[in-house]
């Protein structure tokens, strides 16, 4: 969830960041509200694809949820 430069990815305090493959395993999750995932699991590049996320804000908000597509 970043643009390849920046490293912010969600600014709220409590919230949790999912992300998924086609499969359903888990690639990322962050609860740090500055993290961003960076296209890498386990240090290493994957492949160009859409992936799914998941955004838990934590606050009492909606899930918020969708599909994201990773450019190499």
């Amino acid at each position: 969830m970043t643009n390849g430069k920046s490293t912010a990815c969600l600014n709220i305090q409590g919230a949790s960041v999912t992300i998924f493959n086609r499969y359903g395993q888990l690639l990322f999750f962050s609860t740090d509200h500055v993290l961003a995932w960076d296209g890498n699991h386990q240090g290493k590049p994957l492949p160009a694809g859409t992936y799914y996320y998941l955004v838990r804000p934590g606050n009492g908000l909606s899930e918020i949820k969708g599909f994201i597509t990773l450019l190499r």
